[in-house]
């Protein structure tokens, strides 16, 4: 029922298509790539924990998922976003600083 909620809410919408209806598990990613997709909506039934989708979102770095949880109730947006931030001037040390503050921040 959630999913024709879905569905009835972008159908009328002339800047947006609704394409690989009902994709799950190993194939989001396959149909994503396949259909171009640039937004997934995944409406899961349970608990408002949200889900890993690194592997989705790697694997088409421009692709956002919107997670529908508890029946509509809640959902989340997943993304991989690009970061910059001004280092403003560089000396040698805060060069230094920068690359290893960088690498530190990654996990």
């Amino acid at each position: 029922m959630l999913l024709n909620i879905i569905a009835d809410t972008i159908a009328p919408q002339s800047d947006m298509d609704i394409v690989g209806r009902g994709a799950a598990g190993a194939s989001l990613l396959e149909t994503a790539e396949r259909t171009d997709a640039d937004v997934v909506i995944l409406a899961r039934d349970g608990a408002a924990e949200s889900q890993n989708y690194d592997a989705l979102l790697h694997g088409r770095p421009r692709l956002r998922v919107i997670e529908i949880l508890e029946a509509g109730r809640s959902g989340s947006l997943h993304e991989m976003q690009p970061h910059h931030m001004p280092l403003g001037e560089l000396s040698p040390r805060h060069l230094v600083e920068v690359i290893r503050g960088s690498v530190g921040a990654n996990p």
